[in-house]
């Protein structure tokens, strides 16, 4: 009924062994056992994603180091008398203990054998050992206690949220974008009133013409649009995006950049005529049954000023395809699909200079220990073909 307040921890009961004695009609007592449950870790959650991590340095990720802290700095030195331990004393109790560590009795000439000792936790400390098993033949000079924290080999990497420069913020409009191994290449970042006027006489005069096609096979018109999406005779204005201008959201934003400068400094929240992608399911002069499309962004004070996120959002609204065909070549006069299948570089005979690959930068290995038998969690359909129908069967071998 209510969404309460701190924590909220969902966990199978704690493993508790509790062991009833008695001696005949006697009830001797109760004996409560610590179990000692080993593992590996199987996920981790953030339960606080902090502050002031990483590095304000554009360019330059410095991800914070995790460790586990699973026990260090304790010391327990055993007394032994007439062969056998009798006694454990802690010499320090060390500190981030919060499993139980295994404890064992050493004896460096081999003499000693049998004892066993179980630590006892409190606070994060080993605040003492009880011997369950004082053993035989061992030497009190002879003699230690080596001491292993619970678990080991886990390894843990984390992710810092990062900022992305807006380069419609820092370039303009327009600007020489260099890429691998072709130089400089002239790029769009957003619609100016050139742009508008001397392309493609934008005007404002009717229903903006296509300026370009996206990734996904979509459509990208100019900002001007109808008012109804489906009615072709309701007139035609600028469509807005909903994105709004909100630094205050932006969770340890570094100082001395201009608001805009990033972009995340923009949210979404659905105030204007398109969605998140920029774009709506409308009416256009070329699809007249309409049509998914994306819209320009600019301002309505009549300034022609470029508006977030200017073409599309952070994400295409349909099939990401990939077809780059330059800028000399068009893509009404071509029948293309984009090659899905690997390229296997590694394969004899085989490679590419333009990709990186990984095995280039560090060796890999991968170790199988163990496997199992499981269930098939999801299916990806790589070649989706022809003439199916509903009710068709997947066979598995």
């Amino acid at each position: 009924n209510s969404l309460g307040s701190g924590y909220h921890i969902f966990k199978f009961p704690d493993i508790a062994v509790t062991v009833n004695v008695s001696y005949g009609s006697t009830n001797v007592g109760v004996i409560t056992a610590t179990p000692i449950v080993r593992g590996g870790i199987v996920d981790s959650y953030l339960y606080e994603s902090g502050t002031a991590y990483g590095s304000n340095t554009i360019n330059f990720e410095k991800k914070p180091s995790i460790t586990i802290k699973n026990g260090k700095g304790a010391n327990l030195y055993p007394v032994v008398l007439a062969g056998k331990v009798v006694r454990v004393d802690v010499r320090s109790r060390g500190s981030e203990y919060f499993s139980i560590p295994d404890v064992d009795v050493v004896s460096s000439s081999g003499s000693g054998v049998g004892a066993v000792l179980r630590p006892i936790i409190e606070n994060g400390q080993i605040a003492g050992a009880v011997v369950i098993n004082q053993g035989t033949g061992y030497v009190q000079e002879e003699t230690s206690i080596r001491i292993t924290p619970a678990g080991r080999h886990a390894n843990y990497s984390s992710n810092i949220s990062y900022l992305t420069v807006n380069d419609a913020e820092r370039f303009g409009s327009e600007y020489l974008n260099p890429t691998f191994g072709k130089g400089l290449q002239y790029s769009n970042i957003s619609y100016s009133n050139d742009l508008a006027s001397q392309e493609f006489n934008d005007d404002g005069s009717s229903h903006s013409p296509i300026i370009g096609w996206a990734y996904d096979g979509n459509p990208i018109y100019g900002p001007y649009g109808y008012n109804d999406p489906l009615d072709q005779n309701s007139g035609k204005r600028i469509l807005e995006p909903g994105y709004i201008l909100d630094v205050a959201s932006v969770d340890s934003r570094p100082s001395g950049f201009a608001n805009g400068f990033f972009v995340e400094d923009y949210r979404f929240n659905e105030s204007g005529d398109l969605d998140r992608h920029n774009g709506r399911f409308c009416k256009t002069p070329d699809f007249p049954n309409g049509t998914y499309a994306y819209f320009a962004g600019i301002s309505t004070d009549g300034l022609f000023t470029p508006r977030f996120p200017y073409f599309i959002g952070n994400r295409f609204k349909s099939l990401y395809q990939g077809v780059d065909l330059g800028q000399d070549e068009g893509i009404d006069n071509n029948d293309l699909v984009r090659n899905t299948f690997p390229y296997r570089i590694k394969d004899d005979y085989a490679s590419n200079e333009y990709l990186t690959e990984s095995l280039q930068q560090g060796k890999q290995e991968a170790i199988i220990t163990s496997t199992e038998k499981g269930t098939i969690d999801s299916i990806e359909i790589r070649t989706r073909g022809d003439d199916y129908k509903v009710g068709d069967l997947l066979n598995f071998d």
